[in-house]
């Protein structure tokens, strides 16, 4: 049996725990503090739920660990994250403090790829426009685009990436692939080519994002970088906003370079009203929910579980850091 520890949820509003497996599990590892009726309002909260938890399971991507934070979690052992976002998780603080991270990879590669190949054909088909249209009295006649033919521009090959390579590659697209770690020819055994970055962002009608954010990646895609695209470019992002710069997006599309965007991740979120992004018709928004699926979830949560279980019986395992190496 594992050794029983301090559990705190502190983030898990909207409930996704309440009445779970997941958390009927949870609750046999140690007391355990939800809180589900409202979000931290700013980092001095947070830390105050936070202040007597030896282990938290983070819910939310958006949820800010910072090093201010975290210096306040004198008793913190592990923080165990549901998905793969760890950008607002000051990883070299955690490791300063001897606080393991463990996170749920490639728990919804497949979905969150299905979801990139929708929005691509929702915005080149111009779906939601045409419904909206429909929907107050018009019949539009304009002309729509096939991804047929064209190119895709696969950023990061990670799980999420080779798997919307492979789904271009099968309705009829062909495929430039760049990986920010060496390639080792994934890309080749997935029927891509690769190609360096601003190559690949000139020659391709369609980009799409898959790589987390790190000091490297942040920004990734500046003015000078979006500049660089195939004027009449479409761009698709469901990993991360922090790899776009939001002016130079919004620029790009308020003067017609890019044709249009599908976007499932925001620098900020809910999005605000008044919120620049909302004004392009030829921009489809989802929010961030491109692999919300039910089995989808209740897998991410049992491994989310899972990896406190074993952390506390001592056999750490999907440790993102682990601060004894």
């Amino acid at each position: 049996m594992p050794i029983a520890a301090d559990i705190v949820v502190p983030d898990d509003c909207p409930s996704v725990l309440a009445g779970t497996p997941a958390e009927a599990r949870l609750r046999t590892l140690g007391p355990v503090t939800f809180h589900r009726d409202r979000l931290a309002a700013d980092s001095e909260e947070l830390s105050s739920r936070l202040r007597h938890a030896e282990v938290a399971l983070i819910l939310k991507g958006s949820t800010p660990l910072s090093e201010p934070v975290l210096a306040q979690c004198r008793r913190l052992r592990l923080i165990s994250r549901w998905g793969t976002g760890v950008d607002r998780i000051d990883l070299a603080a955690c490791r300063r403090q001897g606080i393991a991270v463990a996170y749920t990879p490639n728990n919804d590669s497949d979905e969150i790829a299905e979801h990139a190949i929708a929005l691509m054909l929702a915005v080149m088909r111009r779906i939601p426009e045409m419904d909206r249209a429909i929907r107050g009295g018009q019949w539009p006649g304009d002309a729509i685009l096939t991804p047929r033919g064209r190119t895709m521009g696969i950023v990061g090959l990670g799980a999420v990436g080779s798997r919307t390579a492979l789904l271009a590659r099968a309705i009829g697209m062909s495929v430039l692939a760049w990986s920010h770690s060496p390639d080792n020819g994934r890309a080749e055994r997935l029927g891509a080519t690769a190609v360096p970055l601003d190559e690949l962002l000139r020659r391709s009608n369609v980009v799409s994002l898959h790589l987390r954010v790190s000091e490297d990646t942040r920004n990734l895609l500046d003015a000078r970088r979006l500049a660089r695209m195939k004027p009449g470019a479409f761009l698709i992002n469901t990993a991360r906003a922090g790899l776009v710069e939001k002016a130079a997006l919004v620029q790009a599309l308020a003067e017609g370079r890019l044709a249009g965007a599908g976007l499932d991740v925001f620098h900020e979120e809910p999005v605000p009203a008044g919120d620049p992004i909302l004004r392009f018709p030829n921009v489809v928004l989802t929010p961030h929910n491109g692999g919300l699926m039910e089995d989808v979830i209740a897998r991410g949560l049992a491994r989310a579980v899972d990896n406190i279980e074993n952390f506390l019986a001592g056999r750490p395992a999907e440790l993102l850091l682990d601060p004894r190496r």
